[in-house]
């Protein structure tokens, strides 16, 4: 049974994934996004961060993430398995041969080095939209609710600027990112 929050953010997922997906410009708006991530102090000076890999219209973190693990930075992504539970593996390249497509389309390793929550100093979290308090709407299976439950340190939301709204119907569940990154800049939150 669906409540009314549930059947809020169903609707609010239905637009939003619509607006992220006809955003034109993508690959400067991505660039910009990068950049200011890049420009972050707590970025910088991390060792470890779990990120993802995009799928759908998300953000393309890629050529950042090359940058990171060029760098020795040691870079964690989310698997979610056949059975439908979320583990997160190490990654040491993104040399395509080296993942297959997995739940979701998205590519996961196909060797894995098991990544266990709070081994990680930031969590980069895709999203479908976000508020100015840090509370962000996904796709609705709560695999980061879950995860970022698990993760201490920086919680920083990655989006392009056109899925900011007003307010994201939230539930007791639902847990505010700490920083909202997009290619106009970082968004400090209330």
């Amino acid at each position: 049974m669906y409540t009314g929050i549930s059947v809020q953010k169903q609707q609010l997922r239905r637009v939003m994934r619509q607006r992220r997906d006809e955003l034109a410009g993508r690959e400067a708006h991505t660039q910009a996004l990068c950049a200011h991530l890049e420009s972050l102090p707590a970025y910088h000076n991390a060792a470890t961060l779990h990120t993802f890999l995009p799928m759908q219209s998300e953000p393309d973190l890629r050529p950042l993430l090359r940058q990171a693990l060029a760098q020795g930075k040691r870079v964690a992504i989310p698997v979610v398995e056949p059975d439908g539970t979320l583990t997160n593996s190490w990654i040491s390249s993104l040399d395509p041969a080296a993942f297959v497509t997995g739940r979701f389309g998205t590519p996961y390793p196909t060797m894995r080095e098991l990544a266990e929550p709070g081994t990680w100093q930031i969590t980069l979290v895709p999203l479908l939209a976000f508020d100015a308090e840090g509370y962000r709407l996904g796709y609705g299976k709560g695999y980061y609710d879950r995860l970022l439950a698990m993760s201490p340190g920086l919680h920083i939301g990655i989006a392009f600027a056109c899925q900011q709204v007003a307010h994201v119907p939230r539930e007791t569940h639902d847990i505010p990112l700490d920083l909202i990154v997009t290619e106009a800049g970082i968004f400090p939150l209330l």
